[in-house]
């Protein structure tokens, strides 16, 4: 880092965030003697069916869990959540079905959420724009009581190649309910963070970001230097900017304005 020609050190912060989907969570229960009908709206039939037989001392081969519409899942119902477990409590106490559904208010409390994630990214460079070094660190908030990873260090990792690669990932600690999985990989805050330092580094560098991106293209896994069984990367970077129109964008940073607006660029398909 320190003999490189241009660094970047920035810190970059994602906060928890919680699952919405347009339909949220219901769970039906009903008791036919000693079986258990559930229909609940899951991502994970088979992991409710063991829960509950565990939970409730009966065979999994007496529990049928049937889930007709998902409604939008992402991660928030790929666990098992207190409202599933309580409606069959009640239908047991009730000798009849009980429906549970979750209002709005309760995906912040039931469902699960993806955790805040501090990401300091340090970059260093030559003159030309090809990677001296990059150090990914990650620290992620989790529970008291139990480990969640974010991997959020997980891109540094792969997209770039570098002789000088360094990631780690941490927990804090917090008395806070324990992590769940949002839209399934963890790399969205750890690509948000490496992606703004690499634009920065193109600033510093007075270099286009998508040929410092495709300087430091990596042929292969910079982590063990194993050749990817495929990557159609390049191909992506150069159909995207064709199709964006990338060579005719003004290049520096809030160059366009429409009044007092700022104007960003976007890509819309022929009609």
């Amino acid at each position: 880092m320190g003999s490189a020609d241009v660094r970047v050190d920035q810190t970059y912060f994602t906060p928890s965030r919680h699952h919405n989907p347009m339909e949220p969570s219901a769970t039906l229960a009903e008791w036919r003697g000693d079986e258990l009908f559930i229909w609940d709206a899951t991502q994970w039939t088979y992991g409710i069916r063991y829960a509950m037989s565990a939970m409730f001392g009966i065979g999994p081969d007496k529990i049928h869990v049937r889930c007709p519409y998902t409604g939008g899942g992402f991660g928030a119902k790929g666990y098992v959540w207190p409202h599933q477990v309580l409606a069959v409590l009640a239908a047991k106490a009730a000798g009849r079905p009980v429906k549970i559904g979750i209002a709005r208010q309760g995906m912040y409390v039931d469902s699960g959420y993806q955790p805040a994630v501090l990401n300091h990214v340090r970059l260093a460079a030559t003159s030309s724009g090809e990677l001296a070094a990059l150090h990914h660190q990650s620290t992620n908030i989790s529970s008291l009581f139990d480990d969640y990873i974010e991997f959020a260090s997980a891109p540094g990792r792969a997209l770039y190649a570098t002789p000088v690669l360094v990631t780690d990932t941490r927990i804090r600690r917090c008395n806070v309910g324990t992590p769940t999985a949002m839209r399934a990989p963890h790399e969205g805050p750890g690509s948000f963070a490496l992606e703004s330092a690499m634009d920065e580094l193109a600033i510093a560098l007075n270099m286009d970001p998508l040929t410092l991106r495709l300087t430091n293209h990596a042929d292969r896994d910079p982590s063990d230097g194993r050749p990817f069984s495929s990557k159609k990367l390049t191909e992506a970077y150069l159909e995207g900017a064709r199709r964006f129109g990338w060579e005719k964008r003004a290049s520096h940073p809030r160059a366009t304005r429409e009044g007092d607006l700022l104007i960003g660029w976007a890509w819309r398909a022929p009609s």
